[in-house]
């Protein structure tokens, strides 16, 4: 009989791995060190292990024999420098020898780590794949004994560093969630669920959980019983694995007993204190949720939300949520039909009362439903498409840039001196220290525009500078136009020096236009970009950081009365302040804004807040920017006196209206207004006004007796935190806003069409007979093609519309804030408060 010791494969390997050979060189490297090791080939007993080395050790004496066959024989002795050069050679690291190159200076041998290594890995089964997948198990153990035993701070720095994910499993299939939920460890599942760990569904009816957890430990013990039986029948070697098979019983019963003593401990939480609805968009609603009260004696882990289009409740649809969430958002309820909801809580022991939601229902819509409201913003791009569907393509495409064209601008370079006529600037500061501008001689860079103009070809100048801020970029599309004609001459000079901004910058994009032009006491006009560059990006420019505070122009006036321009270095930093608002992104929400217009003899112009010109003076009544139509529909039935008569579902505006009359005092005293005034302020009740696709707001006006009640030479504002902006051209930047593409769109339109029809006129004019017919029909045209342009974006100007209907006395789209109160019937928030009311 052969020794025992040798037959048996475990401790033949424990035999091997305690001699300090080289591994290839051993007969014995292929034997196992865990038997498990043998069970990814199907081996289910030692036996069959032993069979499985013994092919092992052949296929590795095959492999041996073939390499030596294949591979030079190696020298007895180790080859130096001394049999050629009679010089010792050096020891040197081998690493060093490596890094500097010194393959000369050593012994060249075959390199076989590779496939010693292969060989090994092959035989071992010890891959990288696998050394990481043990490594992640590793983690993953580490996790669930944290859980067990409720070490937030070790599972927090797992999941922090991300070195385990928060949903992984252990091997009856839980997830870290569902452990810390069966041993009720309020702060572990607190601590899973703010990173994102989820419950089993089948969880959320207690019965499955209990059913699941009878069968894994039923299960685990009748395993651990059938290897019992086997070792008393002779079987010594499942010895380890009885062991193992051991502690995951226990861990198994451990986790059950827990379970089950929180579980008859704990009862069936209440419901949320509160569930209020809303309508977010035409096909959503919005549900907000107030705290349990009682969880219990186990933390309530899922909210089960419950809707149906009938009081009832049959044929209901049911979602389950995390606890964690305070406000949850249902997308895709059908258009048009009232929704009821109820929650209801869930923790260990099961699912609670539900509430219904207050109110009872809403209906999903939007207030453009009704049939007499525009809707500005759709109306306006189907103009614009229109128009550019009958244009010249090229009009709208922007085509490559020849060599003229990039060559635009060159000849202009910034002039340390202003004098009568035109200019433009561009003032970059620095968005991490805004106090930092780019100037050349102690100013920004100035470049001449042209000569000064006439004031109805100061206004054609001005408003051809406003539609290309839009897109600076079509200023070098600009360089064939004629010089023959003086409209489009001046139109030329200015695109040239917006073209000299943009290679002194090196960008397409020179800022957003001052609200105003700069005038000099000499005479010049100054138009101002401002724009912001970091320090990195405007490394390339041939331009120096200073202070504008510390700015001084190096010139003095000149007999010529040129010099330098002062007024421009005094206001740059409201300038400053007025580009950094215009970057400013209107946040999503439904918001109160106030409209307050005066009157000057270049037009209507506006208060807005300094650091954000873009919007009106405003506060956020909430988060949602959708008006559903009953809200709308309740808003505008409101008359003085109150409507007595009103039913249906338009009495849920009523919380929308109250909000409205609550926020009105906060937003006049926020702008320096008298906030006990509030009721007599005004609600304009049109429409409801898109700043983007996520904000919208409701317009405010001052009583009919102090709206626009005189007309000034020049709109001021004492405020340094309001500034007061033309009417157009504050609503050039509200359409920036609400949709960039389609105003840049219409910009290029426009400026195509106009230079269009002047070119094609001058023609005409200079040709004779069918030419001159034919030009004559390509300007009209091109005039009419402006022209709806025009006509399109005066009907977008939704702020001169609102003006109109203000300044009518009885106008029935407008009426006093204090209307309100009286016509709000506020529903009760507690059962105790409405019987009351009854």
């Amino acid at each position: 009989m052969m020794n025992s010791s040798v037959d048996n494969p475990i401790d033949r390997a424990q035999d091997v791995q305690r001699q300090h050979s080289e591994p290839d060189s051993h007969p014995e490297i292929s034997r196992p060190t865990e038997f498990e090791h043998f069970l990814h080939v199907g081996a289910t007993n030692l036996s069959e292990v032993t069979e499985i080395c013994k092919d092992q050790q052949a296929t590795f004496a095959q492999v041996v024999e073939r390499r030596a066959r294949q591979l030079p024989e190696l020298p007895s002795t180790p080859f130096s420098d001394t049999q050629r050069t009679n010089r010792t050679t050096p020891r040197i690291n081998s690493t060093t020898a490596s890094a500097r190159g010194s393959a000369r200076n050593t012994p060249k041998r075959p390199d076989r780590s590779g496939s010693t290594k292969m060989l090994r890995s092959f035989l071992r089964g010890d891959t990288p794949k696998k050394r990481g997948h043990e490594e992640q198990v590793k983690k993953v153990e580490e996790a669930l004994y944290a859980v067990e035993n409720d070490k937030r701070a070790e599972l927090n720095q797992l999941l922090i560093t991300e070195q385990v994910d928060v949903n992984s499993r252990d091997g009856d299939n839980h997830t870290l969630l569902d452990l810390a939920v069966m041993l009720n460890h309020t702060g572990m599942v607190r601590l899973l669920q703010l990173y994102g760990g989820v419950e089993t569904d089948k969880y959320v009816d207690p019965n499955a959980r209990k059913v699941r957890l009878e069968v894994i430990l039923r299960a685990k013990q009748i395993a651990l019983s059938n290897l019992m039986a086997e070792i008393e029948e002779g079987r010594n070697d499942l010895y380890a694995e009885h062991e193992r098979n051991s502690r995951i019983c226990e861990r198994a019963e451990l986790i059950y007993r827990k379970w089950n003593t929180e579980f008859r401990k704990a009862g069936v939480p209440a419901a949320p204190s509160s569930v209020k609805i809303r309508v977010s968009s035409p096909t959503g609603v919005t549900l907000s949720l107030g705290p349990v009260r009682d969880h219990g004696k186990a933390i309530v882990t899922r909210f089960r939300v419950e809707w149906a289009h009938s009081p009832d409740f049959r044929d209901s649809t049911k979602q389950f949520i995390s606890s964690i969430v305070k406000e949850f958002t249902l997308e895709g309820l059908p258009k048009g039909q009232p929704c009821y909801f109820r929650v209801a809580s869930l923790n260990m022991k099961g699912r609670g009362p539900a509430v219904k939601s207050q109110p009872p229902f809403v209906v999903p819509s939007s207030w453009h439903e009704l049939a007499d409201t525009p809707d500005r913003l759709a109306m306006f791009q189907n103009q614009v498409a229109q128009v550019a569907a009958n244009m010249d393509p090229t009009a709208i495409e922007s085509l490559p840039l020849g060599k003229k064209a990039q060559k635009f601008g060159q000849g202009l370079k910034p002039t340390k001196a202003v004098k009568r006529g035109l200019y433009l600037t561009s003032v970059v500061y620095d968005p991490t220290d805004p106090s930092r501008i780019l100037a050349v001689g102690g100013q920004p860079p100035i470049i001449p525009a042209g000569p000064a103009l006439s004031p109805q070809d100061m206004a054609h100048v001005t408003q051809f500078i406003q539609q290309m801020s839009l897109d600076w970029s079509l200023a070098r599309e600009m360089v064939d136009l004629s010089e023959e004609v003086s409209t489009l001459q001046a139109r030329r000079k200015v695109a040239e020096a917006v073209c000299c901004l943009q290679n002194l910058l090196g960008v397409a994009d020179i800022g957003s236009l001052y609200h105003v032009p700069i005038q000099e006491a000499n005479g010049a006009t100054i138009f101002v970009a401002v724009t912001a560059m970091t320090a990195a990006d405007a490394s390339h420019v041939n331009l120096h950081w200073t202070p504008y505070a510390e700015a001084r122009p190096s010139s003095a006036a000149s007999p010529d009365g040129a010099g330098p321009a002062r007024v421009l270095l005094g206001s740059m930093g409201t300038i400053v302040k007025y580009g950094t608002g215009c970057g400013e992104h209107i946040e999503p929400g439904l918001y109160l804004a106030a409209l307050i217009p005066q009157s000057t003899i270049g037009g209507l112009a506006v208060t807005v807040p300094t650091n954000q010109p873009s919007a009106l003076p405003s506060v956020k009544i909430r988060d949602s920017c959708n008006v559903s139509r009953d809200e709308w529909q309740f808003i505008r039935h409101i008359k003085v006196g109150g409507d007595k008569e009103r039913k249906g579902t338009s009495t849920h505006g009523s919380d929308l209206a109250l909000r409205i009359f609550e926020r009105a005092p906060e937003l006049l005293q926020a702008y320096g207004l008298d906030p006990s005034q509030a009721g007599q302020w005004r609600l304009y009740a049109e429409e409801v006004v898109s700043l983007n696709a996520d904000a919208c707001m409701l317009i405010i006006v001052p009583a009919s007796d102090q709206f626009l009640t005189e007309t000034r030479y020049h709109a001021e504002s004492s405020d340094d935190s309001q500034l007061l902006l033309s009417l157009s051209w504050f609503e050039m930047l509200a359409w920036q806003q609400l949709d960039l593409a389609t105003a840049r769109l219409y910009s290029r339109l426009w400026i195509k069409a106009s230079n269009d029809a002047v070119e094609l006129q001058y023609k005409g004019r200079s040709a004779m007979g069918s030419e001159a017919a034919s030009f004559k029909h390509k300007a009209k045209q091109a005039q009419e093609s402006a022209d709806t342009l025009t006509a399109a974006w005066k009907d977008a100007q939704y702020l001169s519309l609102t003006v109109m209907h203000c300044r009518k006395h009885d106008d029935p789209s407008v009426f006093p804030l204090e209307t309100i109160k009286r016509s709000v019937r506020a529903m009760p928030s507690t059962p105790a408060a409405a019987a009351a009311a009854a």
